[in-house]
């Protein structure tokens, strides 16, 4: 893409390694926190694809890394791809992760949100309403959501 682009590279400084480790070790968090909240609270695995569960979680779960974001999992391994294109020093490679985020965003509305609202209904559609679906933010309260942490 660099080649065909002609993107420049990210100068090759010290600091860049030191970002592009920080990027990696705050994704990698967000992705263990989320996907072992997400077993033992929801009781269930994190593993889907197009919309259907492989071991569907027995409960909604809206607290631990689930109350700043829908879908933190994603979040984090959002955060590692920029990580990898600060390490490697590819601008052209950070400016696609945006676009994926999109893609992925488009997916997850045609998807998942649709099997989660029906699974789950009114407690899902509040919850969704309520939480960001990809950046990490605090929840807009209704004075429904209750933090059972």
């Amino acid at each position: 893409v660099e080649k065909v682009f002609k993107f420049a590279k990210f100068p090759d400084k010290p600091y860049n390694y030191a970002i592009s480790i920080a990027l990696f070790l705050t994704g990698a968090f967000w992705m263990v926190w989320a996907t072992t909240y997400l077993v033992y609270k929801g009781e269930g695995s994190p593993i889907e694809a197009f919309g259907k569960a492989i071991e569907p979680t027995k409960k909604i779960v809206k607290t631990g890394p689930f109350k700043y974001t829908r879908n933190p999992m994603m979040f984090g391994f959002f955060v590692i791809l920029l990580g990898m294109a600060v390490f490697f020093r590819t601008l052209a490679g950070a400016l696609l992760v945006p676009l994926i985020a999109l893609g992925f965003i488009v997916y997850w509305r045609v998807f998942e949100e649709r099997y989660l609202s029906e699974r789950f209904g009114k407690e899902y559609l509040e919850y969704k309403r309520e939480t960001s679906v990809l950046i990490p933010r605090e929840p807009i309260h209704s004075g429904t959501l209750a933090d059972d942490d």
